[in-house]
């Protein structure tokens, strides 16, 4: 099929050699494809099922004291925010991500720090956000965890953003957007 969808056709095959009573114009025979997009599920509800998720990540900035685990995704914001993580500590977050078809996905998965990782003239750059795969394939009707760290050397925020995409085997066909999402955390004294 052209694009995605299913097609069906009748065939008649003709045997050589076969009883021309049975079926005298050849025999009939179906064939059935189907073609399927890889991709994957990005509902906000989906992805951040382990973690707070509002409208504006703003909502909460008055009650962060109070969360103990988990992070706060704002959806209108696209933002994910790690909240009270100590410097020289690591803070993990889960993100699922779902492939809800029935093909396999290939998806890359990158961060690129935005802010904050601002090194003294030739130094190494400090990279306090991670993720644990850069590529990996989802099976089909699964789903996998990525899990996000991050790591504040220093009492300051930290931004990056997170992208995970469907590899592309084709520049004809219409891939869904990559998941973007911008990853905020600030390094903190203990209390």
């Amino acid at each position: 099929p052209e694009g995605v969808g299913k097609v069906e056709e009748d065939l008649l095959l003709n045997v050589l050699d076969r009883d021309p009573d049975d079926s005298p114009d050849g025999i009939p025979y179906r064939i059935m494809a189907e073609s399927c997009i890889p991709g994957f599920t990005a509902e906000s509800s989906s992805v951040f099922e382990e973690h707070i998720v509002c409208k504006r990540v703003s909502e909460y900035r008055d009650r962060l004291h109070e969360i103990v685990a988990g992070g706060i995704y704002g959806a209108e914001d696209k933002q994910f925010l790690f909240p009270n993580v100590v410097v020289g500590n690591r803070a993990t977050s889960r993100f699922q991500i779902a492939n809800p078809l029935k093909v396999p996905c290939d998806i890359n998965i990158s961060i690129k720090t935005t802010s904050g990782s601002h090194p003294p003239r030739g130094s190494k750059p400090i990279e306090p956000f991670d993720v644990d795969y850069k590529k990996v394939q989802i099976s089909p009707y699964s789903s996998l965890y990525l899990n996000v760290g991050f790591s504040p050397p220093s009492m300051q925020i930290f931004s990056a953003m997170l992208e995970v995409s469907v590899e592309k085997s084709s520049s004809h066909i219409p891939y869904q957007k990559p998941l973007s999402v911008e990853l905020v955390g600030e390094g903190n004294l203990p209390t």
